[in-house]
């Protein structure tokens, strides 16, 4: 009875492959690209631990009224940062990130002091 289904008991075990399985659809595993294993706790585990730097010095700047706004400088902040990862040069990632954007480089710098002067703010709380 254990190859029927407990609620039809006419549906037998489908031997061979499945239809509707990720691969017979093409597509790769669920778990693709996560690291998994010994050696990713191991990594974790090298960088030391560092902490918060509570001394900064930031210029307030006002942060937009509009929730629209901001979450327009939060997208940009992050792409800024994205780039900044790859390549170190603070005007280079600015151009980069305008062009992407479609606005000028001062919206940029304002949506990049805003977002510094948010997650500082937000540090000490």
């Amino acid at each position: 009875m254990s190859q029927h289904s407990w609620y039809n008991p006419n549906r037998k075990r489908r031997y061979g492959p499945k239809p509707n399985t990720r691969r017979a659809r093409g597509l790769r595993r669920r778990d693709y690209g996560k690291k998994k294993g010994p050696r990713a706790s191991r990594v974790q585990d090298v960088l030391p631990p560092v902490e918060t730097d509570f001394d900064f010095d930031f210029d307030e700047t006002k942060v937009p009224k509009s929730e629209r706004t901001l979450k327009k400088y939060i997208q940009i902040y992050n792409w800024y940062v994205g780039k900044y990862q790859l390549y170190y040069d603070r005007e280079i990632c600015i151009k980069a990130t305008s062009q992407a954007f479609e606005c000028s480089e001062e919206v940029v710098k304002k949506a990049i002091a805003c977002c510094k002067y948010i997650l500082a703010v937000a540090q000490v709380k």
